[in-house]
């Protein structure tokens, strides 16, 4: 992950920290964060922190079915079983009961990362002792078979999201360690980093403005405005960040491509990604606007090395839409004023 972008290290680490509640911009190195020569080295470092963290506050443990015979009454007892040939030779009950353990996917996933980290080439010295200490704590967590399949059945609740940071971290690097051992293209993995950078700025850009402001700021699904409310297998609109103030309101959708505007032909100019374009105005034409409440749309570009940047207004059936990019190379104070201000305009 080499960070194509061209962020700063710091930057992606505030981003992480107003992404994630278990990170806090307090926690920043006492060493310089540039020293990381990419975001593997920095994501492995911050998995590091966060994953002691859980272990200092121990553990998340779930409730599994356990079924085995026992010597012993607990639980459950499987009466068919028990009075089988095998258990009645040897006097065995067969039981049934839930036991409360760390051995759960959310730990599994944990422990198969840090070990894949601690033997990949690209881990440091200082690191695979680090990740071998951790392993400690993991002696009663299965190791399993990691595949991208596996996050999505993870569910985070309000008694264990302080495991999203470390589980997120651990997609990005599995992610990006796998493309590197399957021999992938650097344009797969150039596609791999835009995704995930991409998930980071959406995290970013709505907690920021949760922390940041006293706006009412969420993320809420818009319903299709059908004639008959008939609405089965139309895709969901789920906006990334609105934004609202006394009777105004900010809807934001966020993209973080390599390519942020393009040429259809040689001869023609740059355009905005139709795509983009269709998805605000589809928001803001879809909105269940109130009585005087004033909507508008804002498309959020992060800034790329492309010589030309959006900047653009739009005023399109009655809908204000802006179109403007936020410089994440910026000293994050001026990235900070940049945000506020892009707010404001439309909110005051």
């Amino acid at each position: 992950m080499n960070n194509p972008t061209g962020i700063p290290i710091r930057n992606i680490f505030y981003m992480l920290s107003y992404a994630y509640r278990s990170l806090k911009i307090e926690d920043e190195f006492s060493y310089s964060a540039e020293k990381f020569k990419n975001l593997i080295e920095l994501y492995t470092e911050l998995l590091i922190i966060s994953t002691t963290k859980i272990v200092k506050r121990g553990m998340w443990k779930e409730y599994r079915e356990v079924k085995e015979d026992s010597t012993f009454i607990r639980g459950k007892i499987d009466i068919g079983k028990t009075i089988g040939a095998s258990n009645a030779m040897k006097h065995k009950l067969a039981v049934q009961y839930d036991e409360l353990t760390e051995n759960n996917l959310l730990n599994q996933i944990l422990k198969s990362v840090l070990l894949k980290l601690a033997v990949h080439g690209e881990t440091g010295t200082e690191h695979r002792k680090k990740l071998r200490n951790l392993l400690v704590f993991f002696t009663d967590v299965e190791e399993i078979t990691l595949d991208t399949e596996l996050w999505n059945h993870i569910k985070f609740t309000n008694q264990n999201v302080f495991y999203q940071l470390p589980i997120d971290l651990c997609q990005y690097l599995y992610e990006e360690l796998l493309v590197g051992e399957d021999g992938g293209s650097d344009k797969q993995q150039a596609i791999g980093d835009e995704q995930q950078l991409s998930s980071l700025f959406e995290k970013f850009i709505l907690n920021f403005y949760k922390k940041e402001t006293d706006y009412k700021v969420y993320s809420p699904h818009i319903e299709w405005d059908t004639a008959d409310g008939y609405s089965d297998g139309l895709p969901v609109m789920k906006t990334d960040v609105v934004l609202k103030k006394g009777t105004n309101t900010l809807i934001i959708d966020t993209k973080f491509y390599q390519q942020n505007m393009r040429r259809f032909n040689e001869n023609s100019s740059l355009k905005h990604l139709s795509g983009n374009l269709y998805q605000i105005f589809s928001y803001l034409e879809n909105y269940n606007e109130k009585e005087e409440e004033r909507v508008s749309g804002l498309l959020l570009y992060a800034k790329t090395n492309a010589a030309i940047q959006p900047n653009h207004s739009y005023m399109i059936k009655g809908k204000n839409i802006r179109i403007e990019t936020l410089d994440l190379s910026l000293d994050f104070h001026e990235m900070k004023a940049q945000l506020l201000e892009m707010a404001e305009r439309s909110l005051k």
